[in-house]
């Protein structure tokens, strides 16, 4: 696809090179962000898709894997619409089928004003500082922020340890009380019925320590390590 530029944003996810992989059969126009904390890959990105002529910029966080024809899907849906971004949904793992994150689709003709725009203004909201950022954004020059009925992928699928629990801790820490809730009772009733499934019993432990903290983390070494964790459930990192 000659139109589109795609950025994909990491933090040590288990299925980087999966997300390249299934990126590179779409364009050789593929980038690997790793700036911290998130605020500076958000930066990054745009900087890179500021200087490309290209059409369309897919962003990917390394923790979704795009199904197959799934990007050309959202490059369909996209044709006859007026937008800034187009955020698609994903599979995830541990929240449900048909969620909204891990990726956007941007019209590349406004990333030169909102690299500008990330370089001169600190998010608003620091739990969320790529969405806020856009939202504001978006506000401020009377641009459009769709939501698409196209599935780009899964998410959360197969992660270290560690980026599940860093990953749901965040996502605790970003929610609203009801939803808060829900998912606590959703990982306490699964873990129940699934002893022996230690992705969701470290994403439980995760969801009550980000209950009992309620501090972002968006940076890598700021990551909380889960080594005693592991040593808890018996269990060993991911290799």
């Amino acid at each position: 696809m000659n139109n589109l530029i795609i950025i994909v944003r990491t933090c040590g996810e288990r299925s980087l090179n999966e997300c390249i992989a299934k990126c590179n059969d779409i364009t050789d126009d593929v980038h690997v962000v790793k700036e911290e904390p998130f605020y500076n890959a958000v930066i990054k990105t745009f900087e890179i898709s500021s200087k490309s002529s290209k059409k369309f910029l897919l962003t990917l966080d390394a923790d979704v894997r795009p199904y197959d024809g799934a990007i050309k899907k959202v490059l369909d849906y996209c044709e006859d619409k007026n937008f800034f971004r187009i955020t698609n949904m994903v599979n995830d793992k541990f929240i449900g089928n048909g969620i909204y994150c891990g990726n956007n689709l941007i019209n590349n003709k406004y990333s030169s004003k909102f690299y500008e725009y990330v370089l001169a203004n600190k998010p608003s909201n620091s739990n969320k500082p790529e969405s806020s950022s856009m939202n504001f954004f978006c506000s401020k020059y009377g641009l459009s922020e769709l939501l698409s009925n196209v599935t780009i992928g899964s998410h959360m699928e197969d992660q270290y340890y560690h980026t599940i629990y860093n990953s749901i801790r965040n996502r605790i820490i970003k929610s609203n009380d009801t939803n808060r809730k829900k998912y606590l009772k959703n990982f306490e009733s699964f873990v129940k019925d699934n002893p022996n499934d230690y992705e969701y019993k470290v994403a439980l432990i995760a969801a009550k320590d980000g209950l009992n903290n309620m501090k972002y983390k968006s940076s890598f070494k700021d990551y909380k390590s889960v080594d005693s964790i592991l040593f808890q459930l018996g269990i060993e990192e991911k290799i």
